[in-house]
């Protein structure tokens, strides 16, 4: 199962974005294409295990982001949703342009700053 390393990668990307930091991590936030290849159920599977250590606790919730692509003969951005294919439901052209729905992005880290005495 790849979302294993790809969890721990999240993990190795987020350790980075905080270095220095203080506080702990309550929440990552990141969005998933549909045609990005990651099982997003998967990948939340997997996060806990890969979140040990300096994560420990932390949640991740991920936003779906459909297929986009641009119709040529419509010169217009038109959604798939989880088209299989890439052809505009409009005219029925060929849309071989994707425009979103195969990213894997980091979209935001949250940080609890509690004080030292609370």
């Amino acid at each position: 199962m790849h979302e294993t390393a790809v969890a721990s990668q999240l993990v190795d990307l987020v350790l980075q974005q905080i270095a220095g930091r203080i506080g702990r991590v309550s929440e990552v936030k990141i969005r998933v294409g549909v045609w990005s290849g990651i099982a997003a159920e998967a990948l939340a599977s997997a996060y806990p295990a890969a979140a040990q250590g300096l994560l420990d606790g932390s949640k991740l919730s991920i936003e779906p982001s459909e297929l986009s692509v641009w119709c040529e003969t419509c010169q217009t951005q038109r959604e798939l949703g989880r088209g299989k294919r890439l052809v505009c439901p409009v005219c029925g052209g060929r849309t071989p342009r994707i425009l979103s729905g195969k990213e894997l992005e980091l979209v935001s880290i949250e940080m609890n700053h509690d004080s030292p005495n609370s």
